[in-house]
């Protein structure tokens, strides 16, 4: 299962009724407390990105490692964290589902 395969699953477990995920903060809202310093940093280099380029909605910042943490930073949505195991990472399948969904900007 690659990480398109992924995506659909949770989407069909959503729409079987599974529990909408927690909402995200935002730029403007108070961060929440995150106590991993990692975390911080990615969320951090995110919002910046987004910052410094105005006409960017989205950021995708991809950390390389043991497993890949994938970040994603949405306009006025907020941040959010995926994490695979990197045997699983496929970067051709991410950037497939990026573009199936939305015009995105990445950095890897």
């Amino acid at each position: 299962m690659n990480l398109l395969d992924l995506a659909r699953s949770a989407l069909a477990d959503r729409a079987a009724g599974e529990p909408e995920p927690e909402r995200l903060t935002t730029a403007a809202e108070p961060a929440p407390v995150v106590a991993d310093p990692a975390v911080k940093r990615r969320r951090a280099r995110a919002f910046a990105l987004l910052a410094e380029h105005p006409n960017w909605r989205r950021v995708v910042v991809a950390e390389a490692g043991e497993p890949v943490i994938i970040g994603i930073a949405i306009r006025d949505v907020g941040y959010g964290e995926i994490v695979i195991p990197a045997k699983r990472y496929d970067v051709p399948a991410l950037i497939a589902l990026l573009d199936e969904y939305g015009q995105l900007q990445t950095v890897h």
